[in-house]
């Protein structure tokens, strides 16, 4: 069983998010070469930046992606994100679901974000992120076999159906992950009457409220969502952490039941979001260890 615990971030981590914000243009290639290896394994994956991957999983073929950093042979410990989209970046081009959300400050200021990072697409928007949960859990075990990682640093987010699928699989694998940080998510899956109208199920009436906070209670957690979005309400966040601080005896205090609400964004609150250093500071902050 593994417990978790904070921990002081590497070094290497810790420098490079203190590097200032350097804006890079990135034209052509989809991945870097590799300039040798250093404390890496000797069968560890030698490219780096953006690399397109497939899977076979639930009787279909999946592709994916996984962002690696270009200094990855300089350390043998990289810690690993999964990173789960929204509704709008559903498909099979294995490339989408990297446009909108962490994909794109990777982009720009890869130097920024000391992590390896996994991108799964999930096939169609109609489905709920919970309906791929092996072809996920397989995607994320391959990486982590394929490259030098620290498997006690491994951390999950995702923003709107990502954000919902961030906190089913945060309740479902809390032994999986030192910290979760779900960005505009919701609670319950919506379902269609017989008519096709989606219906909801608000954090507030629904049975899985109570359910995930039981789950998530030692789980450290940092929602994120615009007060203004009409999407997905803010309430559905709020809802959410309340829940873990009162599973927890605990109150807006507690640094890791977090919730972060940006007063003037509508759904789009992942911008703002994944632009907060202080969130990967806090996610390296957090490991899993063995009792």
């Amino acid at each position: 069983m593994k417990t978790r615990r904070s921990k002081p971030m590497p070094a290497a981590g810790a420098a490079m998010l203190a590097l200032p914000l350097i804006v890079l243009v990135v034209i052509g290639a989809a991945w870097l070469p590799s300039r040798g290896a250093l404390g890496a394994p000797a069968n560890a994956e030698q490219a780096t930046g953006f690399l397109y991957r497939a899977i076979e999983a639930q009787g279909r073929e999946y592709l994916y992606s996984v962002f690696v950093p270009r200094e990855y042979r300089t350390r043998d410990d990289w810690p690993v994100i999964l990173f789960l989209h929204g509704r709008g970046e559903s498909g099979t081009d294995g490339s989408k679901q990297m446009a909108v959300g962490l994909g794109d400050p990777l982009v720009y200021a890869p130097q920024d974000y000391p992590f390896i990072v996994v991108f799964p697409q999930k096939p169609d928007g109609h489905t709920q992120w919970e309906d791929h949960e092996e072809a996920v859990m397989a995607m994320l075990d391959v990486e982590l076999g394929r490259f030098a990682v620290d498997t006690d640093r491994v951390y999950l987010t995702g923003l709107s159906q990502g954000g919902a699928g961030t906190w089913y699989f945060g309740a479902t694998y809390p032994d999986r992950f030192a910290a979760i940080a779900p960005v505009c998510g919701y609670v319950d899956r919506p379902r269609r009457t017989g008519s096709g109208e989606v219906v909801w199920r608000l954090a507030a009436e629904s049975p899985r409220t109570a359910e995930y906070a039981a789950a998530l209670v030692d789980m450290p957690v940092w929602a994120f969502h615009g007060e203004l979005d009409d999407v997905v309400v803010a309430s559905e966040s709020v809802t959410m952490i309340e829940a873990i601080r009162s599973a927890r005896g605990t109150d807006e205090h507690d640094p890791n039941a977090r919730l972060t609400l940006y007063p003037d964004a509508n759904h789009n609150s992942w911008d703002p979001a994944y632009r907060e250093r202080a969130l990967f500071e806090w996610l390296l902050s957090h490991a899993l260890e063995q009792d």
